[in-house]
Parts: structure tokens; sequence; C-alpha cells
């Protein structure tokens, strides 16, 4: 049985009802009861009556900041590959130009890893992720495989490719293997997300069009993906669009609803002559909150 403790604080008009969940409910005042028959405890306004106004307001702000509030979901956004996003080019993503997200610090990643932190900077000490590889023409992730991670942007590298832009260097698998590139993002806190994908070999000026794939299951070292599954294709055209960002054209936008103890999985295949599957970037946008 859950057990929900509400606290009352009376003001001279009001009354405030504060619950653990930290909604707030307005009522009329109750009268003190001085009489000393009653054996039940006296209520908190009247037990305090003697308090200044001042301290009652101290006292009303004291309470409210320490009521326990819900895990607030925060933007995670993940760099594949060695290079360092620097400050100039952070912004250099589908979710910054089209969500207008608020913040703009990456993870840079080249695999596995744990050590994680929200796009405002603050840590994210439940929130790891894994990365994986299927077998050539197998559509199941083993996470104990590791993808390659590489600089890339050879042939594509200017406009919103440039510098030290997060979308340029990614992870993949071995040439000519065909290997579909897999993520496993454990921790994350509950609640409805939008995930923008960018996934594109740089090095190449051909077409390259992927398969986004996404699932939302309990944790595990092995994954199958499908058809069957929510996915998304992107055509990476020729040439490519190095000048703003058209979901279908050059990124993905994938929906999801992550339980408590849930994973979210993500997989890139590659379906025209580039069969590998690449990851430069996702970024894990909350839908209550940038």
């Amino acid at each position: 049985m859950m057990c929900l403790t509400l606290l009352t604080i009376y003001l001279p008009a009001t009354q405030i009802t504060l619950a653990s969940s930290s909604r707030i409910r307005l009522g009329r005042p109750k009268p003190c009861d001085n009489d000393s028959s009653i054996t039940q405890p006296m209520p908190l306004p009247c037990a305090l009556s003697g308090l200044s106004k001042p301290i009652m307001r101290v006292l009303i702000i004291l309470l409210i900041i320490l009521l326990p509030l819900p895990l607030r979901a925060d933007s995670l956004l993940l760099d594949f590959g060695p290079v360092l996003t620097e400050e100039a080019d952070s912004r250099l993503s589908p979710a910054h130009m089209i969500e207008e997200i608020d913040y703009s610090i990456w993870n840079t990643l080249e695999g596995d890893s744990s050590n994680l932190v929200f796009a405002n900077g603050d840590a994210a000490p439940s929130v790891s992720i894994d990365v994986g590889l299927s077998v050539a023409g197998i559509s199941s992730i083993d996470f104990s495989r590791e993808a390659i991670s590489g600089e890339l942007g050879v042939d594509i590298n200017t406009g919103v490719y440039a510098r030290s832009s997060p979308i340029k260097d990614g992870i993949y698998g071995e040439l000519g293997d065909g290997a579909v590139v897999g993520l496993q993002i454990r921790g994350l806190p509950a609640g409805a997300y939008k995930v923008f994908i960018h996934g594109r070999n740089t090095n190449s000026t051909h077409d390259t069009p992927m398969r986004f794939f996404l699932k939302v299951a309990p944790p595990s070292e092995i994954v199958s993906f499908s058809n069957d599954d929510i996915y998304a294709l992107v055509d990476n055209s020729v040439p490519a669009n190095k000048h703003d960002f058209v979901e279908g054209d050059n990124f993905a936008v994938l929906s999801a609803v992550v339980r408590e103890g849930q994973s979210l999985f993500l997989a890139a295949e590659g379906t025209g002559i580039e069969t590998r599957g690449f990851f430069n970037i996702v970024e894990i946008i909350p839908e209550t909150g940038k």
C-alpha cells in the first residue's frame, strides 16, 4: 500500500496542502479549535501561530524546495567517432537546427561508455551505452562485438560537415562486411523521447542510403531487428545536402516511450552501394522538455 504524507500550511486567507507528488491544492482555511478536551494533535498553523510572517514565509519556501520532485529527463547528445566537437561547431546537428534545444554538450564516443553527461553538462550516472555489430547478413546485434571508429570526412567536409562537426566522424563495420551497427542505451529516465539520427559514410560521394531501426525492450547482450520494428529510411543522396537538415534526406527522427528498467535499442543498416551501417550522431530529446 502506498502512503502519501500531506503537509498542510495555513495562510491568512488560503489553505495550501502539499503532497509528496509536488502538487498544490488550494482551499479555505479551517479555524483553530482551542478546546482543550480535544486529544488530536493541534493543526500545524495553530501550533506555529506565534511565529512572525517573515519566518512563516521562509518555512514555506524551505518546505517546497525540500519536497521530492520527479526525475526530469534531459537531452542526451551522442557524438560517435574520435573527433572532439568544438564549441563553435556544437550546434551543427538536426535537433539543434530544428528543435532549437538549449544545450550542446556532446559525449564523444568510440565504443561502450558509462561516463556520460546530459546536454546541459549534468552527470548522467544511471545512463550507459553499449555499441555492437551484427555478423554479415545477420540482423542480430551482438554487443560483445566492437564497431570501428573513424574520423571520416574525406569527401564530405564543408557546410554542416565542416571543421569539427559532430556529423562528420562516426562508427561503422568492416569494409565489405555489411555489418549492422547497433546501440543499447540503458538507464534513461522513463518517458517519451524523440530520437534524431544522422548516419552517413562521409568518406564517399556515392548514394549511401541507410535504414535506422528502433525498439524498446529489457536489457540484453543480443538483440534482433526486422522490418516489423520501428524504422526510418534516409536517402543520403548525391550531391550531399551540406547546407541544412531535411528529414528523410540526411537525417531521421524516431519516437520512443521508455519505461522504467527498459533499454533503448537502435541499429543502422546500409541499403545501397554502402552496405555497412553508420552512426555519426544520435540525439535523444525528451518530449517534455529540451
